[in-house]
């Protein structure tokens, strides 16, 4: 709504960055349907372990911290300097940290695609149900976000985001995506990078945050790695350098 702190960073803080994340999560995992935003709050319970990244529940399975190295490797990267898991896990979280608590220029959102609340696990027919269910209320909150980065963390997500794109410059000429090669494949995904020319936007497909059969290092580079093979491409420069 109009007013509210929420359009103050969005008009204000979201527009003004070169690169806007937008991770596309799955559920919101317990029956109260909580507000994942309060997670943050120091006056919240865990609040604390989610600002510092570190103990309480979000903590211990790595979620929110996951979500924090990939910000920051995103953000960070350059063709220069690859950002690895080693400089964001042990002393180098501290840096992470910092940014994770930055209201300066390094601006993120967290979306729910399954709009109902539901509980810790959620099978993908569960999600491909939520995406056709609440697809048009998703579509408002990314058209209102207009990120440039997307980081989708199941694959009918993924090819959620395609299709939203595809259809919003449906009418552009030049509407269509480039795959971007990256021989690693550590995410186990045949296709995990995308680019959308039209709307210079990055579309990564990695595992969920909270994944708990892979290491922190191997959720972090589900990601990264493809993010790296972009950063390393011709297109780095064609869609953030000259936003």
């Amino acid at each position: 709504m109009a007013g509210t702190d929420t359009d103050l960073l969005v008009n204000g803080l979201w527009n003004k960055s070169s690169i806007k994340i937008v991770f596309l999560l799955k559920d919101k995992p317990d029956e109260s349907g909580g507000d994942v935003r309060q997670w943050l709050l120091y006056e919240h319970n865990n609040g604390k372990c989610s600002r510092e990244l570190q103990g309480g529940k979000v903590g211990r399975i790595g979620f929110l911290p996951t979500i924090a190295r990939v910000i920051y490797g995103i953000y960070k990267s350059t063709p220069d300097n690859l950002i690895t898991f080693g400089e964001v896990s042990g002393i180098g979280m501290g840096d992470v940290r910092d940014m994770w608590n930055s209201l300066d220029g390094y601006p993120y959102a967290l979306v729910e695609t399954k709009k109902m609340a539901g509980i810790p696990y959620v099978r993908p027919q569960q999600i491909k149900e939520a995406l056709l269910r609440d697809s048009e209320f998703l579509k408002k909150e990314l058209s209102y976000l207009n990120p440039n980065v997307f980081v989708c963390t199941h694959p009918s997500i993924y090819k959620f985001v395609q299709d939203f794109l595809a259809e919003k410059y449906k009418d552009v000429q030049d509407n269509q995506f480039v795959k971007i090669p990256n021989e690693s494949k550590p995410s186990g995904f045949e296709e995990s990078i995308l680019l959308h020319r039209p709307s210079k936007s990055v579309i990564l497909l990695g595992y969920h945050p909270s994944y708990y059969r892979l290491s922190r290092k191997e959720r972090y580079m589900s990601y990264m790695s493809h993010y790296h093979a972009f950063v390393q491409s011709s297109y780095y420069n064609e869609f953030f350098q000259q936003n």
